[in-house]
């Protein structure tokens, strides 16, 4: 079994915001007809303006600036157009917690019979919001840990474990707030990258047979920017 543990830097946000900018764009002609959807102004004529590496979107260059400033994490660029991540996002999940993994050969999931499980186990404990979180200074609450989750112990399975692995490093699997089932708030919850926490389907989707689900939380993961070529 292994396990990952996770922490954090900080510099002056608005010269990591240009920098961030910088090193994912390049400065780009733009027509009469480009629009910037930051501010909704045209990019003819604009002092700076920058398309995305990846994606080829224009934006002015202040802009998408002010919109890496005001982030948790300045170090990446999600396109406002498409959402797609330039650079490494990191989230604000707290520090503390572990990821820990193991494989059982012994057990099967629906729909994988033809190979073992891997079990995956997070485990956080009580603390103190930081910074990004949303009541800075007050306790923060780890309910309903340790949380188990199971993939299929096969290629595509361990592809999913390894981008889950840099999400938990890049502190992107949890964040604080409001636990939904219980109504509480300042809680260690889900950030959106979806976990099977069952093994059998009781018809919460929470577990297998679901055999889509490995692509769909491959495609959560790129949202994020994890992509398989980082590993």
């Amino acid at each position: 079994s292994s396990s990952l543990s996770g922490d954090k830097k900080g510099v002056s946000k608005t010269i990591e915001a240009a920098e961030t900018v910088r090193d994912h764009s390049e400065d780009t002609e733009a027509g009469s007809e480009d629009t910037c959807t930051v501010c909704l102004e045209s990019l003819a004529g604009a002092a700076s303006r920058v398309s995305l590496h990846l994606c080829g979107h224009k934006f002015h260059t202040d802009c998408l600036v002010r919109l890496v400033e005001h982030q948790a994490d300045p170090g990446y660029v999600q396109c406002p157009n498409c959402q797609l991540v330039h650079g490494e996002k990191s989230g604000n999940m707290p520090g503390g917690g572990q990821m820990m993994w193991t494989t059982r050969p012994d057990i099967s999931l629906p729909g994988y019979q033809d190979c073992g499980t891997i079990v995956i186990k997070y485990i956080f404990s009580n603390g103190v919001q930081e910074d990004t979180h949303p009541n800075p200074g007050k306790p923060f609450y780890a309910k309903s840990f340790p949380r188990h989750s199971f993939l299929p112990d096969n290629e595509k399975g361990n592809r999913v474990l390894r981008m889950l692995m840099t999400a938990f490093q890049r502190r992107l699997t949890f964040t604080i707030g409001r636990a939904i089932p219980r109504g509480e708030e300042d809680c260690v919850v889900w950030n959106g990258i979806h976990h099977k926490t069952v093994v059998n389907d009781n018809g919460s989707g929470h577990g297998y047979p679901d055999p889509g689900y490995l692509d769909r939380v491959i495609g959560e993961l790129e949202q994020h920017g994890i992509r398989e070529d980082n590993h």
